[in-house]
């Protein structure tokens, strides 16, 4: 095992800030400069043999579901960046009925610029403190010259995953689905 591009990985990983609403693109973007300021974006979190986080199709699928709002003229805001920056970070865990809901419930209680800033916020702790951990780790390996450390880690950590994945998904079920939030007495006052 490369102990030393594992080491200089997490120390990207360590200085990785998300960028912040501030600093995302003021102006307004096409398909294809959305799709490589993504990339950009996104690269030292994605999965070594992963191809894209987000294609055109994947874009077009959030609009017309209507997780993301339809572009005006073909060009995308910076809103639009970054619920797809929060989306590429998600959609491997969990579904798009999920993310529509989470996305939903943080756009009606605030705009998209405090969703962001919670979602940078929070997603540059978590991995802050899972780098920390990998290091610990990956120290101790580098020390017996032995991955037993790191494959134990791993396992936790795919582990972790699943069970943060089952508990996240049944939080997120019990938020109202779109078009079914009318309460029973809303009900009988229609009939």
């Amino acid at each position: 095992m490369d102990f030393d591009t594992l080491a200089q990985w997490a120390q990207q990983l360590k200085e990785h800030k998300t960028v912040a609403w501030s600093q995302l693109p003021d102006i307004d973007l096409y398909m294809d400069q959305v799709i490589t300021y993504l990339e950009r974006q996104t690269a030292l979190l994605r999965a070594q043999d992963q191809d894209k986080m987000m294609t055109p199709s994947m874009i077009n699928n959030y609009a017309k579901n209507g997780i993301l709002p339809r572009p005006q003229g073909k060009k995308y805001s910076r809103e639009h960046l970054a619920l797809l920056m929060a989306i590429s970070m998600i959609k491997p865990i969990i579904s798009m009925e999920e993310i529509e809901r989470l996305l939903r419930f943080y756009r009606t209680k605030e705009n998209v610029d405090g969703m962001f800033s919670q979602f940078c916020k929070t997603q540059d702790e978590v991995l802050l403190e899972q780098t920390d951990r990998f290091e610990r780790s990956l120290q101790a390996c580098t020390e017996a010259e032995d991955c037993e450390a790191l494959i134990h880690l791993a396992l936790q950590l795919v582990l972790e995953a699943n069970a943060r994945r089952i508990i996240a998904e049944k939080i997120l079920s019990l938020l109202p689905k779109e078009g079914k939030e009318t309460s029973k007495a809303d009900k009988k006052a229609d009939k």
